[in-house]
This record gives structure tokens, sequence and C-alpha cells, in this order.
């Protein structure tokens, strides 16, 4: 009997050793961060363009598959191009040249090229100046010093046409070219050449096609404000694009041989009427057509002809800025908007009509209201103060000065006018300064909005009340109106005809909670004359209101659940233990 209990005892406490040491793996498990494996490096990102003919559109060493760039490459840009062809015969060479354009014109000003023989070994690398009149050749071909451009030639199984020649296999001539060894240039095409004299006629290209016919649209801005335009190929091809900010461009759209029409118009965001625009068009890198517009017509393209057309956008900024004085010489805001007109001389058929305030008065969001800004055609204009106001008759003041910052302008304060042209990315300010011809009827020295039991309270305090008959209280629920008047009746003045000052108040009875409200207060002179005065706002509070926060549940993690199971294991087994010392 007691063998049987102590056997028991050895029993129970080995079960206990083994759940302690369970235990304290799986803490140990739970506290241990998993390890840190690194992702290998991802192979660099490639944009590619195939052969715009397709496969086999040329023989032997003469055909190109396709050219790549490594999309984050930049200076130095980092560039390969394949030819179909992985020996060669003879004493023949593979020869092709990538081709760099430095003025956005579509045509070459510089060629990187390399060659290689039977073997695929490179055995020349070559770059050449050119003379920017031809969108495939380097036409008046310089050597220049490679100036750190590296090229190096070597098979590749990456044949991107399952057609081609050897597939998957390929010749690629892999280059390192620096920023500045092209002039800064942007990749306009790599071509390939029947020998590596320059400028032998190019034999097959990447991007121009050689069996169609090919155009590309070029965005011009002066100055480049990164605006959008929309761009509309229309023939037996028809191709559509959004150019944005100066420089960009469709790149080269293939399309069938016929007559086509290129036209733009300005895309999202883009000031419909705040530019001239104007086109140029080569063909081949002879000039082509010329002109005003939007729109060119009758375009003739035959097969491997590249036409390039560029579309120059320009503007210019005009900016109407007012300020009011009152009779003293001081800078205030009156309350009262002040009418201009801004019109063109043709071509430009700028026609505007706008008020402004004064400085010193609130602005509605982040509009300054007493400055316009308009984007124009260059061209000539003319900004005249109007005597409309859309709340104020226009007695009572003198336009005192006219001022613009661009020199060539005229002003004149009998005319109320000022006169003057822009060229493009010009831009001119124009001041216009007014002051009060007799003194204001009152003085408000300070006008304020608060909840109230019973509504909006308004209070207002006056320094003096000459002339002045009383008030009107005017509410909206936007800062930028439309104002309606709350009070029935006149608020009377106090004391009409006193330079002292008052203090009033009243209140909207109409106002409702929950609502945030906008107050204009309005003084009436004894001759009828009304000022508005800058707004002040209020917001309603609405009823009380209680809301619930949900819950909910969550997964729990491996490790905090094996750590619960861990902590539980630990709790039975010192429950186990206490229970054995019982």
């Amino acid at each position: 009997m007691f063998q049987n209990e102590r056997n028991t005892s050895v029993l129970v406490r080995l079960t206990f050793l083994s759940m302690l040491v369970l235990a304290l793996a799986l803490l140990v498990w739970v506290a241990t961060p998993a390890p840190s494996l690194a992702a290998p490096a991802a192979p660099a990102a490639l944009d590619c363009n195939i052969d715009s003919d397709g496969p086999n559109d040329e023989a032997n060493q003469k055909d190109l598959t396709q050219v790549c760039i490594e999309d984050t490459s930049v200076n130095p840009l980092l560039i390969d191009w394949n030819w179909d062809e992985i020996s060669l015969g003879g004493a023949n060479t593979g020869d092709a040249c990538a081709l760099f354009d430095t003025d956005e014109d579509g045509l070459a000003n510089y060629a990187v090229c390399t060659q290689w023989n039977n073997g695929q070994a490179q055995t020349a690398t070559i770059l050449y100046a050119c003379n920017d009149t031809s969108p495939y050749n380097c036409i008046g071909s310089v050597s220049q010093p490679l100036n750190g451009i590296s090229c190096s030639t070597a098979n590749a199984a990456d044949d991107p046409f399952p057609a081609g020649a050897n597939y998957p296999n390929d010749t690629k001539s892999s280059c390192s070219i620096p920023s500045a060894a092209v002039g800064g240039g942007t990749l306009l095409d790599v071509c390939s050449y029947p020998s590596a004299s320059t400028p032998s006629s190019a034999s097959d290209c990447v991007n121009v096609a050689f069996k169609k016919g090919n155009i590309n649209v070029i965005k011009n801005l002066v100055p480049d404000d990164g605006s959008n335009w929309n761009i509309t190929i229309s023939g037996l091809t028809n191709h559509s694009d959004t150019l944005t900010g100066d420089g960009d461009s469709t790149g080269v759209v293939a399309v069938d041989p016929g007559t086509y029409t290129i036209t733009e118009a300005p895309g999202t965001g883009t000031v419909t009427d705040g530019y001239s625009s104007t086109y140029v068009c080569t063909k081949n890198g002879a000039a082509l057509t010329s002109g005003t517009g939007t729109s060119i017509t009758g375009i003739s393209v035959a097969a491997k002809d590249v036409v390039v057309c560029t579309f120059t956008n320009s503007s210019a900024t005009i900016q109407v800025e007012k300020i009011a004085k009152n009779t003293a010489g001081t800078i205030y805001c009156p309350g009262r908007e002040f009418g201009f007109s801004l019109v063109g001389t043709a071509p430009s058929t700028i026609n505007k009509s706008f008020v402004l305030k004064s400085h010193f008065c609130a602005p509605s969001s982040t509009v300054l209201p007493y400055l316009a800004t308009y984007k124009v055609p260059p061209g000539a204009y003319t900004i005249a103060e109007t005597d409309g106001d859309i709340n104020l008759p226009p007695n009572g003041w003198t336009l005192e000065s006219v001022s613009c910052t661009v020199g060539s302008w005229t002003t004149s304060t009998s005319a109320k006018n000022a006169t003057g042209s822009l060229t493009a990315g010009q831009t001119v300010l124009c001041t216009f300064t007014n002051r009060q011809d007799s003194p204001l009827a009152v003085n408000i020295a300070g006008f304020t909005a608060a909840a109230a039991p019973e509504g909006v309270t308004l209070a207002w305090e006056t320094v003096s009340e000459t002339g002045n008959a009383g008030f009107n209280v005017y509410r909206s629920e936007s800062d930028a109106g439309p104002w309606t008047q709350v009070n029935a009746a006149l608020i009377p003045a106090k004391a009409p005809g006193s330079a002292e000052g008052q203090a009033y108040a009243w209140t909207d009875a109409s106002a409702e909670a929950g609502m945030t409200y906008f107050y204009q207060l309005e003084d009436v002179a004894l001759s009828g004359e009304t000022t508005r005065h800058d707004p002040v706002s209020v917001a309603l509070m609405g009823p009380n209101a209680v809301g619930l926060a949900g819950f909910g549940a969550a997964a729990a993690t491996s490790g905090p659940a094996l750590a619960g199971l861990a902590g539980i294991a630990l709790a039975a087994l010192a429950g186990a233990g206490l229970r054995r010392r019982r």
C-alpha cells in the first residue's frame, strides 16, 4: 500500500514537472520576437516599348524588338535595347543608336550608338551630336567624347515576340547614360542602321513605325503653369490623350496612312479663356504648317512619315486691387462694393465684370475681398472702375489714384481706368484708391452676435451718429449670402445728429437652434444712403443628444492567445501544487 502511494507520488511529481516545462516553453515562445526575414531585393522595374511594326519587320541584324528604361533611373539613365539576331555572318555588325531630343521638337540632337559582331561581342560605343533635323537619323553627326557613357552587349532571353528568330533569345545592349552627356535630352527612339556610318538611313525603329504613319503632339506652355490639355487625333486612326505641363507629349502614335485633324481643348482645371493658342508642325524634320488656333486640319501622313505638332499656349496675369479711405485718409472697410470691368482688345475676347471691397474687409474663406486675379491671353487690356454697386449708390466717393506695376501701362483718374499690354508670363497689378467725400453718417465701434434663450442677441456701439437715421439687420446662413433683412422696421438712431456714441441691442427671435447664422449691420443715413458693415457669425446649439459607443470583438493574435494558455497552465499547476500540499 505504501509502495503504491509512493509510486503515485512520483507520478504526480513527474506530471507536475512536465506541465511546468511546457508552460515555461510556451511563455518563452510568446516572448521571443519572430525572426525578421529580409525580402530579396526586387529587380528594377522596366518601362518597355516593343517594336511598333511587330516581329521580323526587318531582316537579320537590322531587326529591333524592344527598348527598355529602368523606371527609377534618371541620372544616369539606364537603358537597353534588343536585336532579334544572336549571331552574324562574315564581317557583318549589329548597329543601333538611342536618339535624344533636347529641345522638345521630336528631332534628334544626340545619338548614343553601339556595335557588336558575331559572338555578341561589343566592338564600339560612340556618342554623336546631331543637327536637330530628323526624328530617326542623326543628321550632321559629329563624334563627341563619351563623357561617362558606358555600354555592354550580351545575350538576353527576353525576346517579346514568340515569332521572333531564336526565341526567346535576343542580343541586348545595355547603357548607362549621364544626362549631361546628351544635353539633358529625353529619349526619342532607338533605331538600327545598315552600318556604323552616320547618317546612314534608319532601317528599323522601335517607336516610329515604318509600315504606318506617325504623329507626335507636344505641349509648350509659356509660362509653365502645369495646366491640363486634351488632345484629339482624328482620321483613319483615332487617338486621344491629356497633356499636363510644359514638355508633355502624346509620344509617337502610329496611324494608318491618310489625312488627319489634330485639336486641343482646355482640360480639367484649366481656364478656358486664359490662353492664346498657336501651333507649328514638321514632317520628317521639315516645316509642314503653322498658325493660330486650337485645330490643325488637312495633315497628310504616309507610311514612315513622322509628323510632330507643337501647341504653344501663352498666358499673362492681371490683378486688380481696391483701397478705400475715409475722409481722414485712413484705409478702412466701408462695407460697400466697388464695380469694375476688364476688357481685352482683339484677338482677346476677355470681357469681365466684378466687384471688390477694400483692404481691412474680412475675407470670405480664402478669397481676399479687395483683390481680383485673372489669367488672360497676352495682349492689350483696359481695367475700369464702374459706378455700379450691387448694394449701394455710387455717390460720396472720389477716385484718388490709379497705379500699375508695369511701367508701360497708362492710368487716368478722370477716366477711372488703366490701359496697357502684357506679354507671355507677365503680371500687372493695378491699384484703385478711393476716398470718401463726406464724413460718415455713423461710425461703428463694434458689432457682436451671441446666442440667447430667446434667439440671437446683436449688440453694437457707435462713436458718433452725425446724419444717422437708424439701422437694419440682415441675416444669412453663409458669409457669401444671400442676405435677408430680419428687422421689420428701421431700428431708430438714439441720437440723430449727435457727435456722441450710443449702445444698441436687438434680438432676432426667429433664429432656430442648431443653425449657424451670419449677420450684417446696415446703417441708414438721413440722406437715405446705406452702408453695410462686415458680418459676424454665431452658432446656436441644438438639443443635447446621447450617443452610445459601439462595442466589438477583435480576433486575438496567436501570441497573446498562447500567453493566455500558458497563464492558465501555470494557474492550473499552482492549484495542483496547492492540492498536493494539502
